[in-house]
Formats: structure tokens, sequence, C-alpha cells
């Protein structure tokens, strides 16, 4: 079977869906070192019952050393509203662990020339 023996004209594009709140499921989860060496988690996620539609990506910036008290309590409180939504708890506080979670958040459409069209996470709700 050859690429093209597939009927491509009847793949669907994958899109953005409107403003507002959906459920979100985790399908990928990576703590890593952003370009400046800042320590945080990597995600990506999909959207509930919307075939179709672009993964949504976001970083957990996690609080340094260097952050003043307003930085660090920012990076918390958008920790504590991701732990919350997604039911986080210490037998699957780990990378593989959140694969697979479902919480809510609130999206917004965005628009860059390097990724064209894309959902970002305005915030995570309960």
């Amino acid at each position: 079977m050859g690429l093209l023996d597939f009927n491509l004209e009847e793949v669907p594009e994958l899109e953005c869906v409107p403003e507002g709140r959906y459920k979100l499921q985790i399908v990928r989860a990576e703590t890593k070192l952003d370009s400046h060496g800042n320590p945080g988690m990597s995600l990506s996620f999909s959207i509930e019952g919307k075939p179709n539609t672009k993964r949504v990506s976001s970083w957990l910036a996690l609080p340094g050393e260097n952050d003043d008290a307003d930085t660090a309590n920012s990076k918390l409180r958008r920790i504590k509203n991701f732990v919350l939504s997604f039911g986080v708890s210490p037998s699957n506080d780990s990378d593989e662990g959140y694969i697979g979670l479902i919480g809510s958040a609130v999206l917004s459409v965005s628009e860059t020339p390097e990724y064209g069209e894309q959902n970002v996470i305005r915030r995570f709700v309960t």
C-alpha cells in the first residue's frame, strides 16, 4: 500500500475551538528547564469531545531562587489551580502520573507567525 492509496482530500484540517471553558486531558508531561535554565513543566492537552482540534500546550513555571515574592506567588497560584483542576495527588505526582488526568481550563485563541492560530490556556478552573 502506498501513501497515495488513501483519500487525502477527506482528511480534516486541525482547528482551534472558540474562546471558552473546556475539559482537557493531559497527553504529555515533561519536567525540564526552559531556554533560560528555569525549572518547570511542559504540558500538552487534548480537548475532550472536540475531534480534529489542535493540541493545547502550556508551561508551568516553578518558582526559582531569584524570583521575588510576587513572581513566586504568581507561579504558585497557577500551579495550585492546575493541581486543583486536574486532581493531582501524591499518588500521581510525576510526569507519567499526569498522563490521562482530566481537568478544566478557560481557553482563548492566539495567533503567531511561527505557529499560526492556536488555543492557549488563560487559566485552570475547577
